[in-house]
């Protein structure tokens, strides 16, 4: 049984707000960690895989999990294509925003000094 259906069934926020809250520590999720989103588009599905492959290789094996970052993906959007733009993604958790903040920063300097970035539109989305 799911403790969120069980709980509101019985009007019980502070019961669901305690299970919610233990289980987000756990799992790193927030508001116990900060969670950065990187979303990567192009209209051009090889230039995308490229530019994915430079930040897999340079960022993405080991160097930011040894810096405690968890990294989720890259990986396809559910929705992987949008009027003729492919979509991917890649989170990165960890319990230090300051840290997230400056790997966030030596990942932009990456991508403005590599030349096929400038054929992928990158944003990046917070959650606190």
């Amino acid at each position: 049984d799911n403790y969120a259906l069980i709980h509101a069934a019985a009007q019980d926020y502070e019961g669901f707000y305690k299970e919610e809250i233990a289980f987000r520590q756990m799992m790193a999720y927030p508001p116990a960690a900060c969670l950065l989103k990187l979303s990567l588009l192009c209209v051009n599905e090889t230039t995308l895989n490229a530019a994915v492959d430079a930040l897999r290789e340079r960022f993405f094996h080991g160097s930011l999990a040894d810096m405690g970052i968890n990294v989720i993906g890259p990986a396809k959007e559910p929705v992987y294509r949008i009027n003729d733009e492919f979509r991917m993604a890649v989170y990165l958790k960890c319990e230090d925003k300051a840290l997230l903040d400056e790997v966030r920063k030596t990942i932009e300097e990456f991508m403005r000094a590599t030349p096929i970035f400038r054929k992928v539109y990158t944003r990046w989305d917070r959650a606190e």
